[in-house]
Formats: structure tokens, sequence, C-alpha cells
């Protein structure tokens, strides 16, 4: 709880490069891990997530995510918000706990970049191939993964 508190300051103070060094490297199975939901492509209008959303970038198996644990609510907004897509498009987050995540034989690193210190990828296990549907079991677990999430919604 208090590196929580600390990790915030230094977020609100502009440092988060220190943070990179406090975060630990390990995640709980309990720790949870959240993604951005824009709508249409991740998200439909009965908001249910749709398992797009967990369809890893082109040739690679990554799908990229951030850790809850150690950030606000509000810090996880404005970074959604930065992505280079409209405003109104941004819905909530999909939100689960590693432990979910590793039942569907995924895995979560830690993988902070300049943007985003808490950032982590979800590892499906399978590569997605630029310009391709999903292959069978990577759609499987895309849509195991989609209806184990909550979906916390941005009003």
């Amino acid at each position: 709880m208090f590196l929580q508190k600390i990790l915030k300051i230094l977020i609100c103070l502009n440092l988060s490069p220190i943070c990179k060094i406090l975060v630990p490297k390990k995640i709980s199975l309990s720790e949870r891990i959240g993604r951005y939901l824009f709508y249409p492509s991740y998200i439909n209008n009965k908001k249910e997530i749709k398992p797009l959303a967990f369809k890893p970038d082109p040739d690679t198996e990554e799908v990229s995510s951030s850790r809850l644990k150690f950030i606000s609510l509000e810090y996880f907004i404005k970074l959604a918000l930065k992505i280079n897509r409209k405003k109104n498009d941004f819905r909530g987050f999909a939100v689960l706990a590693n432990k979910q995540i590793s039942e569907l034989d995924c895995n979560v690193v830690y993988s902070p970049n300049k943007t985003n210190v808490f950032h982590s990828d979800i590892l499906m296990g399978y590569v997605s191939k630029k310009g391709q549907p999903m292959d069978g079991e990577l759609q499987e677990r895309a849509r195991k993964m989609a209806k184990k999430a909550e979906f916390i919604e941005y009003v």
C-alpha cells in the first residue's frame, strides 16, 4: 500500500522514470491487468467485450495492457486518451486478474515503455498474422478472455 502511494506521488510530480525502478518485475496472480476498450473495435453497443480486444498486435503474441495495482483510475484514463484515437471512441477498460489470464495458458509480463511505466503485455501464446483473422486456438483464447473480463465503463 505504501509503495502504491509513493508511485502515485511520483507520477503526479512527473517523475515516472523513477517508478520503473520501484515497480516489481514479478506480477502476482492476484494482480489486476487492464486493457483499453475502444468502440466499435473492441466493444459492441450492448457493452460486451469483443474477442478482437485480445487480438495480439500484428506478427506478435502481445496484447498491450497495464498493471492496475500501481496506478489510479484517473491516470489510466489519461493514458487511454493519449492513444491516437478520437476521444469519443474510448469506452472503458477490460479488467482481469492475472490468475484468470494464466488459466487460459497465457502470461503477463511487465514491459514499461516511454508512455506508460506500468505497461504490461498479455502473451497469448499464438502469433497474430498481419491482415489475417485469428486462427482457431487464438480466437478461442481471445473469446474466453473477453468473456471473463470485467467491463469498466468510462462515462
